[in-house]
């Protein structure tokens, strides 16, 4: 089994998702919920794939909600248990 093989580096993850080099070290910095969990291996930084995979979930959620008033609550209901963590 491959250690690493459910990783990506952050220049792949970056290319995946479609952003630039420096808007990942942006975010990635900045941090809170609104931005994949990352690790640190050394000084590189690595991003687990399953985490993405539920952001980009709670993203698609999230834009679908948008412009409607929503309470945290209502936006917990949208994004299925099992990728918000609550297995």
């Amino acid at each position: 089994m491959n250690p690493t093989g459910d990783l990506w580096s952050r220049r792949q993850f970056f290319e995946e998702i479609g952003i630039s080099d420096s808007n990942e070290r942006r975010k990635r910095k900045q941090g809170g919920p609104d931005w994949p969990p990352h690790l640190c291996i050394g000084t590189k930084v690595f991003y687990r794939r399953d985490a993405v995979a539920a952001w980009l979930l709670r993203q698609e959620a999230n834009c679908q909600l948008e412009g409607a008033t929503i309470t945290a609550a209502d936006r917990d209901m949208v994004v299925p248990a099992e990728v918000a963590g609550n297995e």
